[in-house]
């Protein structure tokens, strides 16, 4: 038989006799004395068979004995074995692997023990020999281990199962209290709705209220702790977060991203950074103030590239921090923020993924895409995305750009706000205080290993390309740009200026695009500079003077707009020469006369006359009897409906 199944098994009491080598009688009283339990057996005849696992100790080894010594007569040394299916075993391993560390422990010891019973076992010495001598030796009752290796009614033994499983089975099966307090299913969900909603009362409040309703309602409920106890089981602490004050708290792993996907220079993030700390003035107008700066920094490394400051955040702070940073490098991808700021069609426009200010069909290509930067806004949803984790935040922290200024030496007891420092020392002292950041060693994030920002991007700057701008191209960062409509006399006029003191400016060029929209890119800080037209597009069309506006009786100005309007006419009239190469006699010449063709001539014409005509004719006739025949086909005629010719039709 199978010792896997030797806990369940039956026995008659012949079978027992011949085991344990005793009379029948000695069998029925044996298990008189030892109270052994009997079970039907199911053939035909009817018996008694005596339970396996209601036999005293001594029995149960001897019988033990028997069935191994018989089971090795047949198969030889090897025991009767039957593996555990592997889903049994695997559902075996995971209750396992969530009890504690002490039953743990405990399983593993008794592995240890029922393994010194086998070892002796195969040594030669009888198994109910070994359960007593390493019973001796751990202090371990010989049933135990018996239970333990051939398992008990309810709970199986490691018999016939490879001893690398055997821990599970051997594990304390205790699994503590799994029985609940009542709690009428009503007022647990009373509970939970007056608990989880928006107002966020506190629990004993609640409690308090249900106490008051189950009085009048009947319900059953059991203490408050046990209630705050399961309703923090039985809900999502993120969940009761939400429903309580309506935020969504973001507990999702945060995604690692590797730094060393890009070269040195080829990505940068950007961010503004307000130093609320440290209060500084306006020297020009005394306005007191927190200086705020937009910074640059390279990705790879971590470096702070480029900054630019002013009294808040606007897009001309970024333009000037990007003209600065392109001095550096110029990159092929910049992280920022969908900010109005940062995302300003001057210098985003026609640029995928922002979403700030209406987008016009007669909006121009940002000035970025002229470098060929690409720019990645950060996604501001906080439900979905994290806007706020850009690698240049990391810069902003404790010890990071605000501390290290803030603590400076020089700053003690000042820039406060009741003793603020120049904007212009703020400024000077910046570019130390960057330098310090970028030169410090010991950094352990990303790609350092314990080197600086200046060592890791020095590094880089080894490996790759820098791509540079040319000065021209850089000196567009230093322009506005406005998109406008090109008039008939192909003068462009920008919003920088209003009524009388419109700016205008002039180019032939502009002539032919009379009525499209171009980009003007122009100097604000000296609107009488040339400007540069680009189409929507990016194309460059030309570069355009800028018209004065003089005062009305300004003689000397109105005969240079004069001389110049004459310029302008004779070289007009210059060019329409140029543009017709042959005179007026080689035109006549080169033309072909090409013979009129004649009208055809019909073969047979009739003329129409009119009612008065043929009453005439009529009287004109000498015959009466020709008279009276003519007068009847004109009534006929007239009464016609195909309006027949009269007779009186001249033929040719």
């Amino acid at each position: 038989m199978n010792l896997a199944e030797l806990p369940n098994s039956a026995f008659s009491t012949a079978q027992i006799a011949k085991m344990l080598g005793v009379s029948v009688p000695a069998v029925h009283a044996r298990a008189k004395r030892n109270k052994w339990e009997l079970a039907p057996e199911k053939k035909q005849g009817g018996g008694f068979l005596w339970h396996f696992s209601s036999m005293d100790e001594e029995t149960k080894g001897k019988v033990s004995n028997f069935l191994i010594r018989e089971d090795r007569k047949k198969n030889g040394p090897a025991l009767a074995f039957e593996a555990i299916p592997a889903q049994e075993l695997e559902e075996l391993w995971d209750e396992f692997n969530k009890k504690s560390s002490k039953i743990k422990e405990e399983a593993f010891l008794r592995q240890g023990i029922l393994q010194d019973v086998l070892n002796l076992n195969e040594s030669g010495t009888t198994l109910a020999q070994a359960f007593e001598v390493v019973g001796q030796m751990h202090g371990v009752a010989v049933g135990t281990l018996r239970n333990w290796y051939f398992g008990t009614a309810s709970k199986r033994g490691v018999r016939g199962v490879d001893s690398k499983d055997w821990a599970p089975i051997l594990a304390n099966q205790y699994k503590g209290r799994v029985t609940r307090a009542h709690c009428d299913p009503i007022a647990w969900e009373f509970l939970k709705k007056d608990y989880l909603r928006i107002e966020a009362p506190s629990f004993l409040s609640c409690f308090r209220r249900l106490k008051d309703a189950a009085e009048v309602h009947g319900w059953e409920f059991p203490s408050g702790r046990t209630l705050s106890r399961r309703l923090f089981e039985e809900i999502l602490p993120p969940v009761i977060e939400y429903m309580r004050t309506g935020k969504i708290v973001n507990d999702y792993p945060d995604q690692v991203r590797r730094r060393d996907t890009f070269a040195a220079g080829e990505a940068v993030s950007g961010d503004a950074l307000s130093f609320d700390k440290i209060y500084v003035y306006d020297a020009k107008t005394g306005e007191v103030y927190n200086m705020r700066v937009w910074f640059f920094e390279d990705v790879r490394s971590g470096k702070i590239l480029a900054w630019a400051g002013d009294k808040s955040e606007n897009s001309d702070m970024f333009r000037l921090a990007t003209y600065n940073l392109v001095g550096e490098t110029v990159p092929r991808y910049m992280y920022i923020d969908n900010t109005r700021a940062a995302a300003n069609k001057i210098l985003t426009g026609q640029m995928p993924g922002r979403h700030r200010f209406t987008n016009k069909a007669t909006d121009p290509v940002g000035l970025l895409k002229h470098f060929g930067i690409e720019v990645c806004f950060t996604n501001p949803d906080h439900e979905i995305s994290s806007p706020g984790s850009k690698p240049i935040e990391r810069a902003f922290g404790i010890g990071g750009l605000h501390s290290m200024m803030r603590d400076l030496p020089v700053l003690a007891g000042r820039g406060y706000s009741k003793n603020p420092i120049p904007d212009t020392e703020f400024l000077e002292l910046l570019p130390q205080v960057v330098a310090a950041y970028n030169a410090r060693e010991g950094r352990t994030g990303g790609i350092c290993n314990g080197r600086s920002f200046d060592q890791v991007y020095a590094e880089g700057l080894q490996q790759t390309t820098i791509r540079k701008a040319s000065p021209k191209l850089r000196n567009m960062l230093l322009l506005s740009q406005e998109s406008v409509k090109v008039n008939r006399q192909g003068v462009v006029s920008i919003k920088a200026g209003r009524g009388e003191s419109k700016h205008r400016y002039y180019a032939e060029e502009l002539a032919h695009m009379a009525g499209e929209h171009v980009a003007v890119l122009f100097n604000p800080e000296s609107l009488s500079d040339d400007v540069e037209i680009y189409t929507l597009d990016g194309k460059h069309v030309c570069t355009a003077r800028w018209l004065k506006t003089v005062a009305f009786n300004d003689r000397k100005a109105g005969r240079e707009h004069a001389k110049h309007k004459a310029r302008r006419a004779k070289h007009i009239k210059q060019a329409a020469n140029e543009a017709a190469l042959i005179s007026d006699l080689e035109f006549q010449q080169l033309g072909a006369d090409k013979p009129v063709s004649e009208n055809p001539v019909p073969a047979k014409t009739l003329t129409m006359l009119s009612e008065k005509e043929v009453t005439e004719k009529i009287e004109q006739t000498v015959s009466p009897e020709r008279q009276r025949q003519l007068r009847e086909i004109l009534q006929k005629n007239i009464m016609a409906e195909d309006n027949d010719v009269f007779p009186f039709a001249a033929h040719g």
